[in-house]
């Protein structure tokens, strides 16, 4: 488990007064990261600060509350007594308090990085800019605890950059901090931008068709934008990126992506539980016979199954569909451009998305190269396990007596769940060539990414549009 330590024992010189207490929606400025970070999974949650009325936003809301009598002395007292502070612990995440637009998606995406290394350094980056919380190992314990004067863990990471995993975020206003006036007037707009969009989206309906990987990437933008999102999926869901796909819900009960929890569900009562506890439901709907009882602002089609399975105008509206096998205008509203290329993530008012060419994307040179399909039918048996680094001629997996090798060197960024039912020439297993780039094998894809950010978009448009209340 990690420890969260919050870091709100500084004197805001250059702000002329207690930045932290200033007001922002309602709360002060540092109850915006007490509030995120409750509500995320800690071992325990330590707040340091020189300042009696922040120590007491604390308490109140049950987290560990410490005075420094050493502020003057610099940051690295407050990191010291964090530290000295928290029960034994894999790490340490360390955070200021005059970031409120950080995002606890973010918060979940760098904690679940570290999880799958935890011998790393997890610190977020956008457009090439570090920023806060980072993650720091329990190893470096001790040479936190030699520092002194103002000076924290910047120092440790350019000490130790070898062991630095740097995590891209999308939104540069979640490192927005604040330290002058001009800062926080700047910050009071931002608000107002989020505020608005936020009372536009939230609390919407959307049901999306599908929870493979690609969708996965719809899912994700679409609750993390504030939307009521909705997973229907099959019985039996073949999805190939499993660790980054919703519809591993279907067989594990409840499943985890980049920090977002998703809940299988077996009616509307067990909808409505998830969507009160911020966790995304998945039933079992694959015709959406449920979706005339949800009445839906929005349906997606994100089944990604080349042809139009049921999908029609009439669902809600709004209606999209990712890919060909649907005309806009006629089976639905907006399609999604869902090919590799400039296109990618488009929206398409009238007619069709481009024919699938059947030829996977290319990565470092290879592209049919890297994907590996059933030789039969059969069950498939699996011999290595997503994110294994694997050889030309490495067997992979067994279908019948049919032995599955493979063909490049590379990280197995994706294999269909054990056991499944395969058919011959179906999609089983997909190879990156990156061996460096294993972490991509537990983050959603830039290709899920820019359509979802296409579904997005689509569904603003046609609000705007209609003026859907």
């Amino acid at each position: 488990m990690i420890a969260a330590v919050i870091l709100a024992s500084g004197f805001s010189k250059r702000m002329g007064e207690n930045k932290l207490l200033l007001p922002l929606d309602d709360k002060a400025l540092i109850e915006h990261a007490l509030d995120k970070i409750a509500r995320c999974s800690f071992s325990n949650v330590i707040l340091v600060s020189s300042h009696d009325d922040i120590l007491k936003m604390g308490r109140d809301r049950n987290i560990i509350a410490i005075y420094n009598s050493n502020a003057e002395k610099g940051q690295s007292e407050s990191i010291k007594l964090g530290i000295l502070n928290s029960s034994e612990c894999e790490g340490y995440m360390f955070f200021t308090g005059d970031q409120p637009l950080l995002d606890i998606d973010t918060i979940n995406l760098l904690i679940s990085s570290f999880e799958n290394d935890k011998s790393k350094i997890v610190a977020p980056v956008c457009k090439g800019k570090r920023g806060n919380p980072v993650i720091f190992p329990s190893k470096f314990r001790e040479e936190f605890l030699g520092l002194a004067g103002d000076t924290g863990g910047r120092i440790i990471i350019n000490n130790h950059i070898e062991d630095a995993l740097f995590v891209e975020v999308e939104n540069e206003y979640e490192f927005w901090d604040v330290d002058t006036q001009e800062d926080y007037n700047k910050l009071v707009e931002i608000q107002k931008d989020v505020s608005v969009m936020e009372s536009r989206i939230c609390g919407k309906k959307v049901i999306v068709r599908g929870g493979g990987d690609i969708a996965s990437g719809t899912i994700q933008k679409l609750f993390r934008s504030g939307f009521k999102v909705l997973v229907l999926e099959t019985e039996a869901p073949t999805s190939i990126r499993r660790k980054v796909s919703f519809s591993e819900t279907v067989y594990e009960g409840s499943y985890t992506v980049e920090g977002i929890k998703a809940k299988y569900v077996a009616d509307i009562g067990g909808i409505e539980e998830c969507w009160q506890r911020e966790i995304i439901p998945v039933i079992t709907d694959p015709k959406g016979e449920i979706i005339p009882h949800i009445k839906p602002l929005a349906v997606v089609d994100a089944i990604l199954a080349k042809k139009n399975t049921g999908t029609r105008r009439s669902m809600a509206p709004v209606t999209i569909a990712l890919g060909p096998g649907f005309e806009a205008g006629c089976d639905v509203d907006i399609v999604i451009e869902t090919m590799r290329g400039h296109d990618l993530g488009r929206l398409i008012f009238q007619g069709k998305a481009l024919d699938n060419t059947g030829i996977p994307g290319e990565i470092n040179g290879y592209s049919i190269e890297r994907v590996i399909y059933s030789p039969g039918d059969g069950v498939i048996e699996n011999f290595r396990k997503i994110g294994d680094v694997v050889r030309i001629g490495d067997i992979v997996a067994r279908v019948g007596n049919n032995e599955i090798t493979a063909q490049i060197a590379g990280v197995l960024r994706g294999i269909i769940r054990n056991k499944s039912k395969v058919f011959k020439g179906s999609k089983i297993a997909d190879i990156d060539p990156r061996i460096s780039e294993k972490i991509n094998c537990f983050t959603i894809s830039e290709k899920a990414r820019n359509i979802a950010g296409g579904v997005l978009e689509a569904i603003l448009y046609m609000q705007n549009k209609n003026s859907l209340k």
